[in-house]
């Protein structure tokens, strides 16, 4: 996966904006990627401070991911009506571990 630059490794806070941040874990993934698990100085905003862009992600999900079904629109058009029973239109919804953001994409729609 070659080619895709990360980020620099001391990305300041996306909340704050604040340079210093101190390093809480390392988590290991399938083919050498690796966040460092960072808690901003200033405001306390746990972040990956070493992320990849974007271009990396698109590119690791596609060759690694376990998550095929992701693609499934049908799957995702009954998530979404799944969803709407419980939530009203202008709710604010946060997907944690959301893999490629498609399923937040099909809500959006």
């Amino acid at each position: 996966m070659g080619g895709f630059l990360m980020s620099k490794p001391n990305r300041r806070c996306p909340i704050c904006n604040y340079k210093k941040s101190q390093k809480i874990y390392a988590q290991k993934f399938a083919n050498n990627l690796k966040h460092i698990i960072s808690s901003c100085e200033r405001c306390k905003f746990v972040f990956v401070s070493n992320a990849p862009d974007q271009k990396y992600y698109n590119l690791y999900y596609k060759n690694m991911s376990k998550y095929e079904h992701e693609r499934d629109e049908l799957l995702h058009e009954k998530y979404c009506e799944i969803i709407a029973s419980f939530c009203k239109t202008d709710a604010k919804i946060l997907d944690v571990g959301c893999s490629t953001g498609n399923l937040l994409y099909q809500i959006k729609k």
